[in-house]
């Protein structure tokens, strides 16, 4: 028997009711847009819709500055040891483009919030779904 992969957006669960969007909406659109935000409906809300779009701008947050960390290490790195100003001005650029994307990917989980929808974000939503999830229980 051959194993499949599940390659959906769409986490193996069911849909929220139209009123716990209703009421998790503005949680779920400000995780996204205020880094940070996102802990309010971890910690204090009930609201399953909330609490999943909180779930993934954590770990798009997290991501992202896990990226940003290593490329300044790098950077430093390439700066003090090598003196490869060129090579670091590039790294930093790097980490500034990292920093953009987060943002589009951002754009799109507002987006998804606004219009009530359960996708994933696209890169790290299917990992902070399976992971966070254990951290972060509804």
């Amino acid at each position: 028997m051959k194993a499949t992969t599940n390659f959906s957006t769409q986490p193996d669960e069911p849909s929220f009711s139209p009123a716990e969007i209703e009421q998790g909406r503005l949680h779920a659109i400000l995780s996204y847009i205020l880094p940070g935000f996102f802990i309010i409906p971890i910690r204090r809300s009930r609201n399953a819709f909330a609490r999943f779009h909180a779930r993934q701008a954590l770990t798009l947050w997290l991501a992202a500055l896990a990226a940003a960390i290593a490329l300044s290490v790098f950077l430093v790195f390439l700066t003090v040891l090598l003196m490869a100003v060129p090579i670091s001005v590039t790294i930093g650029l790097l980490a500034f483009l990292v920093f953009l994307a987060a943002a589009g990917v951002a754009f799109i989980g507002a987006r998804n919030a606004w219009h009530g929808s359960r996708d994933v974000l696209p890169g790290v939503g299917r990992f902070g779904e399976t992971h966070m999830s254990l951290l972060v229980k509804d």
